[in-house]
């Protein structure tokens, strides 16, 4: 009798518990659990901080914008060996224009992530790019953000269909809407009718060996990150996700994997398959 009104007392005491901790992350938005926390911090003796395997990789080289192709070795988990554009030039984006689908102007993303050759993409400058219809891209390609401040924002989002080999790193995405669709370019020879985009800021299809890492992502019209079709060997790292409800949808996809990615400000949606821990996704291998 005494030992049941114990368990009895342990039982009620757990259950006040737990409505406090509840309440307490209920009415704080950033609650501290949800705080990325340093993972193996590395000081190096010039003062650099890298915080994680990936970014031990590459964070501390001084001479980083010179050797930028090293970060095709950095990749983890399911995407690792993806190495971009690593076998390819150099490609400077320098015109933050998206007016022409058909022919897009040399100097521009959509002209360079529409070359059949491998090509690993940077920027000349900050910039805002609004693109009126999807960017699709082909193959071995990296597009390369670290150095400027580059947003794409206010208008379509990437499409990866039917490619492998791609880095995408460093980018801010967010305000994305759907491309109205028509005649695009979708391959560097080949123009094509497309129908509208459904408002992903990035949209995987049927494709392999993708890496994003160090990216954000805002307020979509669709989905932050779809991963549909049989997409495979998938890394998504040390990215931001905010002001959404859908940050990632996998359908039929298998070993997709996420790494130190802040989910804070989500809406939580119960289908949608979302791996974090109060808010925050750790070093998770997942199979579908």
């Amino acid at each position: 009798m005494e030992g049941s009104r114990c368990c009895n007392v342990v039982l009620v005491l757990c259950f006040v518990f737990a409505a406090i901790v509840s309440l307490s992350m209920a009415h704080n938005h950033n609650p501290v659990v949800a705080i990325r926390r340093p993972h193996g911090k590395k000081i190096k003796p010039h003062g650099c901080v890298a915080y994680n395997p990936i970014d031990r990789c590459w964070r501390c080289d001084r001479h980083w914008a010179k050797n930028r192709k090293r970060l095709a070795n950095c990749a983890k988990g399911f995407g690792h060996g993806t190495y971009g554009g690593k076998k390819g030039k150099i490609y400077v984006v320098t015109d933050s224009s998206d007016e022409n689908v058909i022919c897009p102007k040399p100097g521009t993303l959509r002209h360079a992530v529409l070359q059949p050759e491998p090509l690993w993409i940077i920027f000349g400058n900050n910039m805002n790019i609004r693109l009126t219809q999807e960017l699709i891209f082909m193959s071995d390609k990296t597009i390369d953000g670290r150095g400027f401040d580059v947003h794409v924002s206010g208008g379509a989002g990437f499409m990866l269909q039917f490619v492998h080999n791609v880095i995408i790193h460093g980018l801010h995405m967010y305000d994305i809407v759907e491309g109205s669709g028509g005649m695009i370019r979708s391959k560097h020879d080949h123009v094509g009718i497309r129908g509208r985009s459904d408002g992903d800021a990035i949209s995987i299809f049927r494709s392999s060996q993708v890496w994003v890492d160090h990216c954000s992502f805002a307020s979509s019209y669709d989905g932050l990150i779809d991963i549909v079709a049989a997409s495979t060997n998938i890394t998504i790292s040390n990215c931001h996700f905010v002001k959404h409800d859908k940050v990632r949808l996998n359908n039929f996809s298998h070993n997709v994997w996420l790494f130190l990615c802040d989910l804070t400000s989500i809406k939580r949606k119960g289908f949608f398959f979302f791996f974090f821990f109060f808010g925050k996704c750790h070093t998770i291998g997942t199979k579908f």
